[in-house]
């Protein structure tokens, strides 16, 4: 069964404070039923996590970063999300790139 983008809901958990230098995780909601998550990353917020890490000595003082379920975008405004998991999804890759979420029941 093939998804009609207009029909895929895509929720932000959280405020994004600046939309070039944050993260946000995302639910995905499919009408079937199916629900995804990914976690939206800035380069610019990579950069500095990474600046943290080699403060802190994490990761190998910050010779590493790396998050389940990440999506690398330009910015974070609704629009560039909601476009990013439209053209994972008409393209078939968000089967890769986003987590199967378990729900509670």
């Amino acid at each position: 069964m093939e998804n009609k983008l207009e029909d895929v809901e895509v929720v932000l958990l959280g405020e994004v404070e600046d939309v070039l230098d944050d993260n946000v995780d995302v639910v995905i909601k499919f009408p079937q039923g199916e629900v995804r998550t990914s976690t939206f990353f800035t380069m610019k917020n990579i950069e500095g996590i990474i600046a943290r890490y080699r403060s802190s000595g994490e990761c190998l003082a910050g010779r590493f970063f790396w998050s389940k379920d990440m999506v690398i975008v330009e910015d974070l405004r609704e629009e560039t999300i909601r476009e990013t998991v439209h053209e994972l999804v008409r393209s078939g890759e968000y089967r890769h790139a986003f987590g199967v979420a378990k729900l509670d029941d």
